[in-house]
């Protein structure tokens, strides 16, 4: 086998700008921030705007962010150009929901798209722990002798 890469990787296509779906997606990042990105069409924006009657050219394009234990949810003003989002969060270890809409001057809330939940880990420690040890076994030698001796947990 020669050492060329194969021709259909060279000219492989770039992933592209957009997909043509109505979406958000809702990552968490470390116990406090939550990120998001999102895409929507033209179209679905204009609908929006159309159903929010005479407050849609008055509206504000939002992310409203949704802690699920209590409910609580905030809101973010959103620039019109943005596709995605680095978002603070408290507290810790909950359950988070992000829709992406149009906030009416009257404080009416038109949910465009709705991501996932995720859930932001905790800030300390993990409680479990770890007691059951065995040998690894097998693995090849190395200049200062065995590895055969090395701990790994169990399970």
């Amino acid at each position: 086998m020669g050492g060329r890469a194969p021709e259909r990787l060279l000219t492989a296509e770039p992933f592209p700008a957009a997909y043509r779906v109505d979406q958000i997606v809702l990552q968490p990042r470390d116990p406090r921030w939550i990120h998001a990105y999102w895409e929507l069409l033209p179209e679905t924006v204009s609908h929006g705007w159309a159903e929010l009657g005479k407050e849609g050219a008055a509206s504000r394009m939002i992310l409203r962010v949704c802690e699920e234990e209590s409910g609580r949810w905030f809101d973010i003003d959103l620039k019109v150009d943005a596709r995605d989002w680095t978002i603070a969060v408290e507290p810790p270890d909950r359950g988070w929901t992000v829709e992406i809409g149009l906030r009416a001057p009257s404080g009416r809330f038109l949910a465009l798209a709705r991501s996932n939940t995720v859930r932001t880990p905790p800030d300390h420690p993990s409680d479990r722990i770890v007691e059951d040890w065995g040998l690894l076994e097998g693995l090849p030698q190395g200049r200062s002798g065995t590895y055969s001796s090395l701990m790994w947990p169990r399970g």
